[in-house]
């Protein structure tokens, strides 16, 4: 169970870390993986662009929020399974913070 929003964040950007490597890993393009997730509808590119990067300027970069369809989207988009996504995403966070408490 999350206990707070930084929690929350941290969870999202540990599942955009697991989606982006696996995207790396396939060598697939923002692109490719837009039209295989999101190919119902227009600008797909820009929505994986701004799942993973973002979207204005430099100091102004904000991520777009995840929403559990994107996340499922992606995760067959990619080869993988969205609850494998999920499980890999809790047992990182729970890593870290166990770390980060242990190491405090």
């Amino acid at each position: 169970m999350f206990t707070s929003l930084a929690e929350m964040d941290a969870f999202d950007d540990v599942v955009r870390e697991i989606l982006k490597a696996q995207q790396v890993k396939l060598n697939l393009t923002d692109d490719a993986v837009g039209k295989i997730a999101f190919g119902f509808m227009g600008g797909r590119r820009t929505k994986v662009q701004a799942i993973f990067v973002g979207q204005g300027a430099d100091k102004y970069r904000k991520l777009q929020k995840l929403r559990l369809t994107d996340v499922m989207n992606l995760s067959e988009a990619l080869g993988l399974s969205f609850p494998e996504v999920m499980r890999q995403a809790q047992k990182v966070l729970k890593d870290k913070m166990n770390f980060m408490q242990n190491n405090n």
